[in-house]
C-alpha cells in the first residue's frame, strides 16, 4: 500500500458511528495533522449521522487552512500523496479554497489518488461515472470502481455496489450477490448499509427468509445513528400500532424530515393534518408541504409537468385567481387536476393532502 490506511480507517469508522474513532481523528487534527484536519472536514460536509452534526462552515475553513499545505505536496512522490490528491480533489468539487468548484480537476486528482489504490478515491470515482457528473455517464465502469473500493473493505462502496446488483445497474440483475455486499457493509456499522440489509430481511429477497423482526432491529440501528431513511422507517413503524406508538413514531418522522427527507416532510404533513401523534395544526401542515414541495421540484423527472402546469394557469380566468389569497394553493389546486401527476411518489401523497385543505377553504375549481 501506497499510503497510511490509518486515516481511511479512522474517517470509515467515524462515518459507521464509532466515537472513539472520530475522537482519535479530532485529536490528531487538533495535534496539527493536516491530512486529519481534511479528513475530519470531510465528515464535517457529508456526515449522515448524529454522532457528526453537519457543518460546512468549519469543514470549509479547514479545507481553508490546509490547502496551501496540501499544493505544496501534491507533485511530491511521498508515502502519502494518495491522500493529498484526494484531498485536494474534493477541495475542486466542493470549491473550498480554490475559488468556484471544478469537476474536471477534481476528476483529474481523484484519478491520481484512485491509481494509487485510494479505496475512498476508487469510490468516488464510481460514483462520478455512476451519474454522469462531469464525465460521461457509464455505470459499468462505475460499478468496477466500486468493486474496487468494496475489496478495500469500502462500507460505501459496499452499499454502492449492492444496490447496482439489486437494480441491475451495470450488470444484470443478482440479489444473492446484492444481499453479500449490503450484509458486508451493514457488518461494519455502515448507517446505509444497515438500513438496507433492513430491507432485504423486510422482503425476503437475495437468499433470505421473510423476517420483519430482524428487519426492524437493523432500522432502529440505523435510525439510532440517526440516518434519516432509518429515521422513517422506524417511525412508519411505530404510527402503525398504539396511539402512544404514535407520538413516539412522530418524533422519529420529524428528525427524519428535520434532514430534509422527502417523504417524512409529507408524512408530518399528515400527521399535522390529520393530528396523528401530535396535535392537528393546519398552518404547520402546510409549511411541511411547502419544504416537500421545494425538494421535489428538483427532481428532473416532475419539470415536465411544471411546463404542464404553468400553461393550465395561464388559461384560468382571472376572477377565479381573484377568489385565492394563496397563489401558493392555487397552483397546488391545479396539480390536482392532473391526475397523471398523483401517480408519482411522494409528489402524489402531498398534493392529495394539500387538495383536502384547498376544498376545505371552499375554493371553486374553474369550470
Amino acid at each position: 500500500m501506497m499510503y497510511s490506511p490509518t486515516y481511511i480507517d479512522l474517517y470509515t469508522r467515524s462515518r459507521c458511528g464509532k466515537v472513539e474513532a472520530y475522537q482519535e481523528l479530532v485529536r490528531m487534527s487538533e495535534d496539527g495533522d493536516n491530512l486529519a484536519k481534511g479528513f475530519k472536514a470531510m465528515l464535517l460536509q457529508r456526515s449522515e449521522i448524529s454522532l457528526i452534526p453537519k457543518n460546512p462552515t468549519k469543514s470549509a475553513s479547514l479545507f481553508e487552512e490546509i490547502i496551501p499545505w496540501l499544493f505544496e505536496l501534491e507533485h511530491d512522490d511521498l508515502y502519502n500523496a494518495a491522500h493529498v490528491w484526494y484531498l485536494i480533489g474534493f477541495c475542486y468539487f466542493e470549491g473550498f479554497g480554490i475559488g468556484a468548484p471544478n469537476k474536471t480537476k477534481a476528476i483529474y486528482y481523484h484519478e491520481q489518488a484512485s491509481d494509487k489504490g485510494h479505496s475512498m478515491a476508487q469510490c468516488i470515482i464510481g460514483c462520478y461515472y455512476h451519474v454522469g457528473n462531469g464525465v460521461i455517464q457509464n455505470i459499468p465502469k462505475a460499478l468496477k470502481y466500486y468493486e474496487l473500493s468494496a475489496a478495500q473493505h469500502s462500507p460505501i462502496a459496499q452499499y454502492n455496489v449492492c444496490r447496482c446488483y439489486e437494480l441491475g445497474e451495470g450488470c444484470e440483475v443478482d440479489q444473492a450477490k446484492a444481499r453479500l455486499y449490503v450484509e458486508q457493509s451493514a457488518g461494519q456499522g455502515y448507517a446505509g448499509g444497515m438500513y438496507g440489509f433492513g430491507q432485504y430481511y423486510l422482503a425476503g429477497k437475495g437468499g433470505l427468509e421473510r423476517n420483519a423482526s430482524k428487519a426492524m432491529r437493523l432500522f432502529q440501528e440505523s435510525a439510532d445513528q440517526g440516518y434519516a431513511p432509518g429515521l422513517y422507517a422506524v417511525g412508519l413503524h411505530n404510527m402503525a400500532v398504539t396511539r402512544l406508538n404514535k407520538e413516539r413514531g412522530f418524533q422519529y418522522l420529524l428528525a427524519a424530515a428535520d434532514q430534509h427527507h422527502c417523504r417524512a416532510l409529507s408524512r408530518v404533513a399528515r400527521c399535522y393534518y390529520e393530528g396523528e401523534g401530535v396535535a392537528a395544526d393546519i398552518i404547520e401542515a402546510v409549511r411541511y408541504l411547502r419544504r416537500a414541495e421545494k425538494l421535489i421540484t428538483t427532481v428532473p423527472e416532475y419539470s415536465v409537468f411544471e411546463a404542464t402546469i404553468a400553461r393550465q394557469l395561464e388559461q384560468y380566468a382571472p376572477e377565479y385567481k381573484a377568489q385565492v389569497s394563496d397563489p401558493w394553493c392555487h397552483f397546488l389546486h391545479v396539480v390536482c387536476t392532473n391526475s397523471r401527476i398523483l401517480t408519482y411518489q411522494p409528489r402524489g401523497m402531498i398534493y392529495m393532502y394539500i387538495h383536502k385543505y384547498i376544498c376545505s377553504r371552499s375554493i371553486a375549481a374553474p369550470a
